[in-house]
This record gives C-alpha cells, sequence and structure tokens, in this order.
C-alpha cells in the first residue's frame, strides 16, 4: 500500500511504540552504517510494489526489527536524500516522517574538513577522535617529510603519491648521504616552493584542507565503521600508523 499519510516531527513523538522513542538517533545510526542493538538490516528495499516514490535502484535501504528479513513488523526504510519511512505492520502501509532534526545524510557533504570531523565526532562518541594535527607552513611540512625520508624511505614513497616533487626529495637524499636534518629541510623547502608555483599541491595541510585525527578507539570494526563514514562525507583517510610524529589518521577533503 502506497504511503498512507505524512508525519510533521515535533516536540512530542507521534509514534507510540516505545522502539521509536529516539528515532532521530535510529536515524543516525542507520546512516552512520550502525546497527542498534535489536535492529536487522541495512540492505536494499527494491520498491518493487511501488509503495514508496519511485527512485534509481539501490536509493532505499531497509531495516528491522525480527529474526529475519521475513518477520517483524516494525519496519523502517531510508531515501538517500534523507527521507524516512515507518510501517508498523510489514509493508502493508507505510508513514513518511518530515521534518525530523536528522544530521548529515550519507549524500551530504560537508562544508568544510572540520565540518566533516565534527560529525564523525558526533556520530561516533565511543571512538574518541582528536584532532592531532591542522594546517601547516611550508617549513614544518619539509620538516615532516625529511624526518620520514631520511628514518624510512620505504614508508615516505608508500605515504606520499608519486609525484616529481618527491622523487626529487628521495633523489636528494640519496645523493647526499651526509646531510644534517637542517640541510634536508632546506632542500626539501625549496623543493615545495617550486612544487607549489608549478601547481603542485603537495600536501592537503598547506592548503588547510587536511586533519591528523588520533586512530579511533574500539577496534577494527569501529575503525571501519568510521572510515566508511569519512569517505561517504566525501573525505579520504590515510592510515598512518608508524608516522615518525606517533600513530594517527590523516584526513584529506
Amino acid at each position: 500500500m502506497p504511503v498512507r499519510d505524512r508525519i510533521m516531527w515535533g516536540a512530542s513523538n507521534p509514534f507510540s511504540d516505545p522502539r521509536l522513542a529516539n528515532l532521530p538517533g535510529l536515524v543516525r545510526d542507520f546512516h552512520a552504517g550502525r546497527l542498534p542493538h535489536g535492529w536487522l538490516g541495512n540492505k536494499e528495499w527494491e520498491n518493487r510494489w511501488l509503495d514508496l516514490p519511485l527512485k534509481p535502484s539501490g536509493y532505499y535501504r531497509e531495516f528491522y526489527v525480527g529474526t529475519s528479513a521475513e518477520s517483524g513488523a516494525l519496519r523502517i526504510v531510508l531515501g538517500q536524500e534523507g527521507e524516512v519511512f515507518v510501517s508498523g505492520n510489514h509493508h502493508r502501509d507505510w508513514r513518511q516522517v518530515v521534518g525530523m532534526p536528522v544530521l548529515q545524510t550519507a549524500s551530504s557533504r560537508p562544508r568544510s574538513v572540520d565540518d566533516l570531523i565534527s560529525t564523525v565526532q558526533g556520530e561516533f562518541p565511543q571512538a574518541h577522535i582528536r584532532i592531532t594535527g591542522r594546517g601547516r607552513t611550508v617549513h614544518r611540512q619539509a620538516e615532516l617529510m625529511a624526518q620520514r625520508r631520511r628514518q624510512n624511505r620505504q614508508q615516505f614513497l608508500q605515504t606520499y603519491r608519486p609525484a616529481p616533487h618527491i622523487t626529487e626529495m628521495d633523489q636528494w637524499v640519496t645523493n647526499n648521504p651526509r646531510a644534517t636534518e637542517a640541510q634536508t629541510v632546506d632542500a626539501f623547502v625549496n623543493i615545495i616552493e617550486r612544487a607549489r608555483r608549478n601547481g603542485a599541491a603537495v600536501s592537503n595541510h598547506l592548503s588547510d584542507t587536511a586533519r591528523d585525527i588520533s586512530i579511533p578507539a574500539g577496534g577494527a570494526a569501529v575503525q571501519a565503521q568510521v572510515r566508511q563514514r569519512i569517505e561517504q562525507l566525501g573525505g579520504r583517510v590515510i592510515d598512518e600508523r608508524d608516522a615518525v610524529g606517533g600513530p594517527h589518521w590523516h584526513v584529506d577533503f
């Protein structure tokens, strides 16, 4: 049966089912890839009977309380643009919830890398995510790159994307084995400045579109969920557990 009515979310919960007492929180968890206790699903809702507005394949995801996809009367279906549909009788009819204060959905894009990190911190409080590195000067960027290259060439080449300035840095250190760290930093400053004049980004830290964050607490499962959410929001994660300055995640946006 198509959508029976539309409910405006307000100060009081319009649903009597206690499992929907914190519907905005449920929706935030679902969008973040988390299944609260008792909930299953996160599978595509095919909308084969066209009960919901017609959308492309894969647009809707279904969540339910039950022991299998065939059991349980309570159903929630989410659309990629933030739509929320609830059925209390296993698909016989639907109610659309509008005006609900939900955090950014998977299709939303934060305005900045700080907004991205703030969103993830709010959605995964148990991960205890902290910002450990912000924007950098050219000299500071050169220091970090010089330290990494001098201590571990393989890690240096794996961390940074192949580019002419990376090759030049690598060759400079190879050709100057007795250079001090200060001399290496000065050489890297010159390489970075020349690369930037030629249009290379070198590092998003220099353009203030990257942050270093603490590796999320909670183990591999939580880390996988946090990484997935960062990528959904338009970010890119580089796991730098062996970094010279200490283990962290580098997040580009």
